[in-house]
């Protein structure tokens, strides 16, 4: 895509004499990062003397030696340069070097590999024979009315919250964050571009601007834009958001029925980034008009697909599950708001935003990930989700209908005959990252947050991730690094830090586990010798001072700047690199009381990518994986983790009780 200077940025700002500060992201002392980097390395360097390595304290004065003698040469000229950066920037690493290196340098597709998923709920409101005729039907589907009714009505909440806090004058930090992260959702867009993306943005409160006071609608793979606000930015009502929404849908199956051919643009967004870019120039060089509709996706608020088909998955595939037809459920409604074969072109990937409706009317959420993380767009969804769909605000009455006549405008893409190659070539690679995709939900319901916290008075996430390094050890048989995130979001522009799970405690406690010759007192001692560390490391780590991301920036610095005789020799050390290969990659939301579930793709192709939800008295997990992987399997990890939460509960408790999964 060729670069345009024309966008602009959204400024939800308020007055400067009521503005609230976050604090500058700190930029801790080398010395302080690098110690805490060789502590985290140590547990690696005790599992290679127990198998027969070097020994540990030999190991560790060399390791002493590499980081010190970098720090010295290297690391110190790097620091001086990062230290000159950060004198000028609030937020050194978001502002030059996380977003544009993580995510719009990334070349690889946004599907599975970046973007998030989030399948809600079935609204209690929505008749259950509806849902229940949906799913059983046998002739195909096609777009229904409360598929319709419950689209509209998420997406009149969503806007709503939007406009609260749009409205808001910030009274807290934490305010602030939200008022911020929450205006980043909205007409925003990732663009493709030749090595390196865009994110830009459009202001909504443009009078002239139509599209950006719209969202933009996809069925049948046809795509339209209707607009959602009045000239005075005043929402319109979601009576005249469902009607727009079916003469939309109205318009996609005429066009259907007639043989109409949708150009499925929204597959070529799930492509590789050097091919989307390749094939929106062709377009764009094809027709001006194409410019123009690509504009209507970039700027619009957020995005909306209108399945066809009901994605249904056959319980007796399910040999592990304790209720297959629960978890047939749960997890074709996860894969069908993931994406599925049938309906992948059916969405625009670049949206931060994008709410999508199956004919059941069973629901969910995906978005592009850089410009906010998973946490954000769920406090949103959660908000729109907690009160059900209100039939009495969709009636009409005729004043209204004539005040507010059904709009919406169709996108005409103008394709050249070369492209449609395209759309296969897209869709086939598509097809086989989702074939590899190992995806699923697991409820554990033996307990939650309460019983942890009333039992044992220790922290529910540390617990969790406890959970997961003892599940992981017992598939593998061998320990990992792991990745959490933990938010920064007290600082200017805060977004993430890494928490380094494993460690010295949380590796003795999961060898005291599993030896035959401990005893419940040793392992429940290790446990909360595990857990204190882990929250003390989250601690450091939401208030600036981990390591990965001191680091990242360092080494970013050195490929960036200099070029000289062994410039990669700390980063490219061995030890160095095992303790970033996330082989399990974890990230931990808010309890999710109208979540069925959610997930993200696993970053390494013989790991696990996990969110969990703890609830009271729940903890939900959504685990994906790679099915050609030799060593990972995500129904027998979902088992592992289950089994493993019960012999920690069986620790406080007088036997081990059967899981309720």
């Amino acid at each position: 895509m060729i670069r345009s200077t024309s966008t602009s940025t959204l400024d939800l700002s308020v007055p400067v004499a009521k503005k609230i500060q976050r604090a500058r992201y700190p930029l801790p002392p080398l010395r302080d990062t690098l110690d805490r980097y060789l502590t985290s390395i140590e547990p690696f360097l005790r599992e290679e003397e127990a198998r027969g390595g070097q020994d540990y304290g030999e190991a560790r004065k060399v390791q002493q030696k590499i980081v010190d003698e970098w720090e010295l040469g290297l690391g110190k000229k790097c620091q001086e340069r990062l230290q000159s950066i950060a004198k000028d920037s609030p937020n050194w690493l978001e502002e030059h070097f996380w977003t544009k290196k993580v995510y719009l340098q990334s070349r690889g597709p946004l599907l599975i590999h970046s973007n998030w998923w989030l399948a809600f709920l079935n609204d209690p409101l929505i008749p259950k024979e509806e849902i229940q005729a949906q799913l059983a039907s046998v002739n195909g589907n096609g777009i229904t009315k409360w598929q319709i009714r419950r689209a509209a009505w998420i997406v009149h909440r969503i806007l709503k919250f939007r406009d609260k806090w749009a409205s808001t004058t910030p009274t807290s930090k934490n305010d602030v964050w939200i008022q911020e992260s929450t205006a980043a959702l909205f007409n925003a867009c990732r663009v493709p571009y030749d090595r390196e993306d865009s994110l830009e943005t459009c202001d909504p409160r443009e009078i002239h601007n139509i599209v950006a006071s719209s969202i933009y609608l996809s069925v049948h793979n046809f795509f339209y834009f209707i607009r959602v606000y009045d000239i005075h930015h005043r929402l319109l009502p979601v009576s005249y958001l469902e009607r727009s929404i079916a003469a939309a849908a109205a318009d996609a199956k005429s066009r259907k029925d007639a043989g109409v051919r949708a150009p499925p643009i929204g597959i070529l967004s799930a492509d590789g980034r050097d091919y989307w870019n390749t094939n929106l120039n062709t377009l764009v060089q094809h027709d001006p008009l194409n410019s123009t509709w690509h504009q209507v996706l970039k700027a619009s608020l957020l995005g909306l697909s209108l399945d066809d088909h009901v994605h249904t998955i056959d319980p007796t595939s399910l040999t592990r599950s304790s209720n297959p037809v629960r978890q047939a459920e749960y997890d074709s409604l996860l894969h069908a708001i993931r994406g599925t074969q049938k309906n992948v072109s059916n969405r625009f990937f670049d949206k931060p935003l994008t709410i999508i409706v199956d004919p059941a009317a069973r629901a969910g959420a995906m978005g592009e990930h850089a410009p906010v993380d998973a946490l954000v767009p769920s406090m949103v969804a959660e908000y729109a989700l907690e009160k059900s769909v209100d039939v009495s605000a969709f009636v009409s009455t005729e004043k209204e209908k004539e005040i507010l006549p059904t709009h919406f405008s169709f996108l005409d893409w103008q394709v050249p005959n070369k492209m449609w190659e395209e759309f296969v070539n897209a869709q086939l690679r598509a097809d086989r990252i989702l074939a590899d995709s190992d995806d699923s939900v697991l409820w554990f319901e033996s307990y939650g947050v309460d019983w942890i916290q009333e039992n044992t008075g220790l922290s529910s996430d540390a617990w969790i991730q406890m959970a997961m390094q003892l599940a992981w050890f017992r598939q593998q048989g061998e320990f990992t690094a792991t990745y959490e995130t933990a938010l920064t979001k007290q600082f200017h522009k805060g977004r993430t830090e890494t928490i380094r799970t494993f460690t010295n405690e949380s590796r003795d406690w999961v060898l005291t586990m599993t030896s035959p010759l401990s005893n419940t007192t040793a392992r429940r001692d290790k446990l909360r010798l595990a857990v204190a560390k882990h929250s003390r490391l989250t601690r450091e780590a939401m208030t600036g001072r981990g390591v990965d991301r001191h680091l990242f920036a360092l080494f970013e610095i050195i490929h960036n700047t200099f070029d000289e005789p062994g410039r990669d020799w700390f980063s490219q050390e061995r030890l160095f690199e095992r303790s970033k290969t996330w082989k399990l990659s974890t990230s931990g939301l808010s309890p999710g009381p109208f979540f069925l579930g959610t997930g993200f793709g696993s970053p390494l192709h013989d790991g696990y990518g996990i969110n969990y939800m703890p609830g009271p008295t729940r903890i939900k997990f959504g685990v994906e994986s790679k099915k050609t992987a030799s060593r990972t399997n995500t129904a027998d990890f979902q088992h592992a983790i289950s089994t493993a939460l019960l012999d920690m509960q069986a620790l406080w408790t007088a036997e081990s009780p059967k899981a309720r999964l």
